[in-house]
């Protein structure tokens, strides 16, 4: 039998997005500070979508973490291990080889590691991709490397920025060119027991944010700061600072179609939720961590920077699961059915569910891929937009049943 899950209705202040009522999967809205009142409730969850299986493309990748392939060429695939090291293979799982390796640079383990690739979007003349890893420091590092189309090289290393981590856990992980041409990162908060210094409500560091860079260099600086970003000019925000109030955004994308940006992060120990704005909304916008897990004020007096924040789109108690694995909206052509919906997961529970991508509602429990994931810990999208999900070490490709 499928199993269901609760979804409830709120009161609309705004635009559509989800909050947890009775331990369920449930929708919310942005608004003020204020939670929201649920106005109906007892709407379960749909089947799962008709003629999509798993097909598994490779097997025994131990700490695989982020799935990609180079801007118009789905032919490819990278596969980024957290231990430090980059796999790349044939689209069907053919010809593996290790095209990067910083096992000598990168400190592994619990939530640390190399964490998210992303390729230049001209990449096929200028061969430059981007790595995102905990150092053997501890910090946070975003770098530029030089490849020849086979290898990419590590002494090539550009270093554009660093984060300073209090802690050993929270580094988020994922980057990604959006349509503007400019690359986003979402830098965790650091960690620790809750949120003893609300770091992702102040900007004086990047911590618990969204960020927004040109990575061409601009004189000496490493990097260029968007004129248009939110806080440029602010003495009291780090100007690339796109979006602020994160807890630990592990996985997030940005919509080819829409623009619109999707964020999964991570929960404290109540909520797990998935946040969807439109790179217009979300800039300058908070989004709520840590005065609120999901809709959920906070014990305790945090205060939010301004007076209206960002809700999440979807969310969920821990009955559902544990770690949020945020996804991708699915803008292939091999699945009709599944286009322009939303898919996403839990690390511990290894659920796949989808949700209209322009509401946030109909949510499915795909319950008919064939095998059972465990360990989800990223899904990919290719230079085709068929999508990928990873589950204890095994990459799998969407596909028609």
């Amino acid at each position: 039998m499928r199993s269901r899950l609760t979804l409830t209705r709120v009161a609309a202040v705004l635009s559509i997005v989800a909050l947890v009522v009775a331990g369920g999967i449930a929708l919310a809205q942005r608004g003020d500070n204020s939670a929201p009142s649920p106005v109906s409730a007892g709407i379960s969850t749909q089947g799962a979508t008709p003629g999509v299986r798993l097909e598994t493309v490779a097997t025994e990748i131990p700490g695989a973490l982020d799935v990609a392939s180079p801007p118009n060429d789905a032919s490819t695939l990278y596969v980024v291990v957290q231990q430090g090291t980059i796999e790349a293979m044939d689209r069907d799982g053919s010809n593996r080889r290790t095209v990067l390796d910083l096992t000598d640079r990168v400190k592994s383990g619990g939530e640390q590691g190399l964490l998210g690739l992303a390729f230049h979007p001209d990449y096929a003349r200028n061969g430059l991709v981007y790595a995102y890893y905990t150092d053997r420091t501890g910090e946070v590092r975003l770098s530029e490397f030089t490849t020849d189309g086979e290898r990419i090289d590590p002494e090539s290393e550009r270093s554009l920025l660093t984060v300073p981590q209090p802690g050993d856990t929270h580094n988020g992980g994922r980057i990604e060119f959006g349509p503007d041409g400019l690359l986003y990162a979402g830098v965790g908060d650091g960690g620790g027991i809750g949120a003893p210094r609300s770091r992702a409500q102040f900007n004086e560091d990047l911590l618990g944010t969204l960020i927004r860079i040109d990575p061409t260099p601009d004189g000496e600086a490493a990097y260029t700061i968007p004129a248009d970003n939110p806080f440029v000019g602010d003495p009291q925000a780090r100007p690339e600072i796109y979006a602020y109030g994160l807890r630990n955004p592990w996985r997030f994308s940005i919509d080819d179609e829409t623009g619109a940006v999707w964020i999964g992060d991570v929960g404290h120990d109540l909520v797990e939720e998935v946040t969807s704005a439109s790179l217009a909304d979300a800039r300058g916008g908070n989004f709520g961590w840590d005065a609120f897990e999901g809709t959920r004020p906070r014990l305790g007096p945090v205060a939010l920077i301004g007076d209206a924040w960002i809700r999440p789109t979807i969310q969920y108690s821990h009955d559902f699961g544990c770690s949020v694995t945020g996804g991708f909206v699915y803008r292939g052509d091999e699945l009709a059915q599944l286009r322009g919906r939303y898919l996403f997961s839990d690390f511990c529970s290894g659920t796949v569910w989808s949700a209209d991508a322009q509401t946030g509602d109909d949510i499915r429990q795909e319950t008919e891929l064939g095998p059972k994931l465990a360990g989800v810990t990223t899904f990919g999208e290719d230079a085709d937009g068929e999508l990928y999900v990873v589950g204890a070490g095994t990459v799998y490709r969407f596909t028609s049943s």
